[in-house]
């Protein structure tokens, strides 16, 4: 607990003198750890905390992280990050607040008790997950209602379906993040879109302006929408531009009011805007490939990404209401694109399209309504239903076995404890987290931890290397060609 309240000392200094680095917590070079010890060394206890205190997904850590620094009894409510901004992060912590007044949780500043009694710490995951889960039924919804005034009940029944089935759905709901909760409020506000578009009523505009405002202030990347009730009135094409004006003010002061310390202390927000995130518009034509016909088919299923892409085409040469959700989508993905475009060969950066993928998914279902042949439509949908699908029960069934014995990391550490004799050197590629290292008995080994192949050429290299999959992939070559593997502890297939 104490290392714990060092470290963030000391990743708050860093950003008040805008070093290009936060603590580093990874290791550098070659660290040996040797066997024996009863309380974790110094170069474990970041690791030996991680254990007890986060859960296989490093990310989710960081709404709790941002909430510890806060004090609401002192009114101190300044987030240490703004990348998860305050629509997501405020009602997250009001949503834990009341589950502590129902004693359905503990709240307290004091690490120390989360750290003796991991299981509380384990709770409040759980229940950050339920409220992500909230508002992924919001969006199931709200996906409903936009199919059933586009074309019909039908629509919305199949459109709920398909992103229910989703990977990209079905990965994103189980975690505590803000994008389903942001989708929710994009979806919310590309309602009210259509709406304005239909009727032209002003009240729909700010309602748009007031949704895109909410999911902007939960996530940033997310800014593109405050344009929408634009959108809305050139696709319109008719009435005054004040209400549209006025919708896009209404949702960029949304943002100012959920997020305020970005506009009135914006520079204890420099190192992370400029320094760990700095603006590099372009587009690689090589990430543009790959997003395409590689990420996207992977997060939704091949079948579901065609029929989106076709569906979403249409819709720009269709009805005004469709034109301006579909360009609101595939704008959004541009953008997107353009802001990051080093990682959209990466599976990792379907988070950031989560509510743009939602819409297309609803286009998909959009256009197979529209086809004049039932026998195809329903065809189609039983092909994407069984690609989607049975992705999507993979995903599902991992996420099974991870909350138990028969997990790959479970199954791994029960291997390593049985068959590697105790003071065996064991290389790992990182400090033992539990994002990438299963939980064996660190203390029984001597655990070499190595950052290249590079480091470690001037001394012997390791009995065993214990690494991920993908860890291990991108290892050299050189080092890789002098090991056989003896175990492999691969994840359910499709």
């Amino acid at each position: 607990a104490d290392s714990w309240r060092r470290l963030y000392e000391e990743i708050k200094k860093s950003h008040d003198e805008m070093r290009a680095d936060e603590p580093r917590t990874s290791v550098q070079g070659v660290v040996e750890i040797a066997p024996g010890w009863t309380f974790p060394p110094d170069e474990l206890v970041n690791a030996a905390r991680a254990l007890l205190t986060q859960t296989v997904n490093p990310d989710e850590k960081k709404a709790f992280i941002i909430l510890a620094q806060m004090r609401p009894w002192r009114l101190e409510f300044k987030p240490l990050y703004a990348q998860y901004g305050g629509a997501f992060i405020y009602p997250l912590g009001a949503f834990l607040g009341v589950a502590h007044l129902l004693h359905l949780a503990r709240l307290t500043p004091d690490l120390a008790y989360y750290l003796a009694a991991p299981e509380a710490m384990a709770r409040l995951y759980l229940l950050g997950r339920f409220f992500t889960l909230f508002f992924h039924l919001g969006t199931l919804w709200l996906l409903y209602e936009l199919g059933r005034i586009l074309s019909g009940r039908r629509t919305g029944t199949v459109a709920a379906l398909l992103w229910a089935l989703a990977p990209v759905a079905i990965v994103n709901v189980h975690v505590l993040k803000p994008h389903p909760v942001a989708a929710f409020f994009f979806l919310a506000g590309a309602f009210c879109v259509v709406r304005a578009v239909e009727e032209g009523r002003w009240v729909d505009y700010l309602l748009a302006g007031l949704g895109m405002g909410l999911a902007a202030g939960g996530s940033l990347a997310l800014g593109y929408g405050l344009a929408a009730p634009l959108i809305a009135r050139a696709c319109r094409r008719e009435g005054p531009w004040r209400a549209p004006l006025l919708g896009t003010a209404v949702g960029l002061a949304v943002v100012i009011v959920t997020s305020p310390f970005l506009v009135f202390s914006p520079r204890d927000f420099a190192w992370e805007l400029t320094i760990y995130s700095p603006s590099r518009f372009g587009l690689s034509l090589g990430g543009l490939a790959a997003f395409i016909f590689r990420v996207v088919p992977e997060g939704l299923g091949a079948a579901l990404a065609a029929l989106a892409a076709a569906g979403l085409a249409r819709a720009l040469f269709s009805d005004a209401r469709r034109r301006a959700a579909a360009l609101l989508a595939l704008g959004g993905i541009f953008v997107v694109l353009l802001r990051f475009p080093e990682i959209s060969a990466g599976t990792g950066c379907l988070r950031l399209y989560y509510p743009a993928a939602a819409l297309g998914v609803l286009f998909a279902a959009d256009l197979l309504s529209a086809l004049h042949s039932p026998a195809l439509a329903g065809l189609l949908l039983a092909g994407v239903l069984a690609d989607t699908g049975l992705r999507g029960a993979v995903y599902l069934e991992n996420l099974r076995r991870e909350a138990g014995p028969s997990s790959t990391k479970a199954l791994a550490a029960d291997w390593v404890d049985a068959n590697i004799q105790a003071g065996a050197s064991v290389g790992l590629l990182r400090y033992p987290e539990p994002a990438h290292t299963p939980p064996f008995r660190w203390d029984r080994l001597r655990l070499v931890v190595f950052e290249s192949f590079r480091d470690l050429k001037a001394r012997p290299v390791p009995e065993w290397i214990v690494a991920s999959a993908s860890g291990w992939d991108a290892v050299d070559e050189g080092l890789r060609s002098r090991y056989d593997e003896a175990r492999s502890f691969a994840p359910a297939r499709l």
